[in-house]
């Protein structure tokens, strides 16, 4: 009987694992991440939309009246409907939850990862780019 609950909670997990696989490939083919350095590749090709050119010039501007070395290291702008998903692979990359693989333990699934995102917000600026809302610091 142990052997069939095993079972099933390692298929949950595998299950688990390829959605949320899935969820952040979709993110990255939506590139609802976005980064500085890429933006400038943008900016500087003569085949972009002048739209878009603009609106990378304008987000630009704002971003280097505060600190122009930052846009030339790479900032990453996150989409704001992202940002928990962004902020739980934060959690398991800086190392909080060392000892909790998230295919290995259900404890996981019962972290309230919206309130952890609020929590991280407060180190983060908005700014908005083609009508969307980003996060980035």
């Amino acid at each position: 009987m142990l052997t069939k609950k095993n079972d099933f909670i390692n298929g949950y997990n595998k299950i688990v694992k390829y959605v949320i696989i899935q969820a952040i490939n979709q993110i990255r083919s939506n590139k609802m991440a976005l980064d500085s350095r890429d933006l400038e590749e943008e900016l500087k090709d003569k085949s972009t939309d002048s739209d878009r050119r603009k609106a990378i010039k304008n987000l630009k501007d704002e971003i280097v009246s505060y600190s122009s070395n930052d846009w030339e290291c790479g900032i990453t702008f996150i989409h704001e409907d992202d940002f928990t998903d962004y902020c739980e692979e934060l959690a398991y990359d800086c190392g909080y939850l060392e000892n909790l693989k998230r295919e290995q333990n259900p404890l996981s699934f019962c972290i309230d990862w919206d309130k952890w995102a609020r929590d991280c917000r407060y180190d983060y600026a908005e700014i908005e780019f083609e009508n969307q809302t980003y996060l980035y610091r």
